[in-house]
């Protein structure tokens, strides 16, 4: 059987563009996740940096 695959996004906004590229190498380093993807990132109204993050639950590399 396959193991199940639980997906998520994170959206926010931070001030500076190298927050996001903080936030992804942090990610991409954790062994529970697979996947991580910046999915968009955006100046907004307020001159704040708003992006969104996808990535996925390795459901195996999950100890109980």
């Amino acid at each position: 059987s396959s193991t199940p695959v639980t997906h998520f996004a994170i959206a926010g906004s931070t001030g500076e563009q190298q927050d996001v590229a903080l936030l992804l190498s942090r990610l991409a380093i954790l062994p529970e996740l697979s996947g991580v993807q910046l999915i968009s990132s955006l100046r907004g109204d307020e001159g704040d940096i708003v992006f969104t993050i996808n990535a996925a639950v390795r459901h195996e590399a999950v100890t109980p």
